[in-house]
């Protein structure tokens, strides 16, 4: 089966901006989708950088969000992301916002197939404790 090509996959800058003016975010995910932790500060700084460039191009309000690439972060990518004005992260750690939780390290709620009322149903919402 052949895979899709990139234009399928992807909004192009038209339809990302379309999102914009209708309301709806777009926030960063780095220029190039390299998993950041593991690079250099240079190269978290640039990839951070070129995400935030691609979101001014395209018209994104300023207090916007990021979501590290394949979950992976480290305190250099957190400082970066600050340094460039975003203001919120998600992780792929499971769990549920709390007042406590900084918001460059949002945890994320995975929707399961799971029907409404099955047995263990409220416990999936609630996430980790």
């Amino acid at each position: 089966r052949a895979r899709p090509s990139s234009a399928r996959l992807y909004l192009s800058r038209a339809q990302l901006g379309s999102l914009i003016r209708k309301g709806h975010e777009v926030g960063g995910h780095g220029a190039t989708h390299r998993h950041l932790s593991g690079l250099s500060s240079e190269e978290v700084d640039d990839e951070v950088a070129q995400s935030r460039v691609l979101l001014d191009n395209i018209g994104a309000p300023r207090e916007r969000s990021f979501c590290y690439p394949n979950g992976r972060y480290e305190d250099s990518t957190v400082r970066a992301l600050g340094r460039h004005g975003f203001v919120r992260a998600c992780t792929v750690n499971e769990g549920v916002v709390r007042p406590d939780v900084s918001p460059l390290h949002l945890p994320r709620l995975f929707m399961r197939n799971v029907a409404p009322m099955a047995p263990g149903w409220p416990e999936l919402l609630r996430g980790p404790s």
